[in-house]
């Protein structure tokens, strides 16, 4: 997981995400996959294939994120960074979702 002092762009889904969770103090049971690969990883890729070109007949560096990280583990996250984020079934997240936006004198929701 990312460091979250580390400098971020903060209009990022998965950042906006991380919001709406601590807004809504939940956080939504979902067991797939996330496809993000960290900032230092891709500059050892770059690095690595700069010395060493990928040779024909492909001549492609691929960079891929293995093991895959779940949104469970990432939103997860959030409870071992110190905020109360429970998980709940995401039926009920999503109409948490609804109730939160419908009241008009909360934050803007972040998502």
């Amino acid at each position: 997981m990312t460091d979250f002092s580390a400098a971020q762009i903060t209009d990022d889904f998965l950042i906006r995400m991380l919001k709406g969770c601590v807004q809504l103090q939940s956080r939504p049971d979902i067991s797939n996959t996330i496809n993000q690969v960290p900032v230092d990883h891709v500059a050892r890729v770059i690095a690595a294939s700069t010395f060493n070109p990928p040779v024909e007949p492909l001549g492609v560096a691929q960079v891929t994120s293995h093991p895959r990280l779940t949104t469970n583990e990432f939103l997860g996250a959030l409870e071992n960074h110190g905020y109360n984020v429970s998980k709940v079934d995401y039926e009920s997240w999503r109409d948490h979702v609804d109730q939160y936006v419908a009241d008009s004198s909360k934050e803007e929701f972040a998502l």
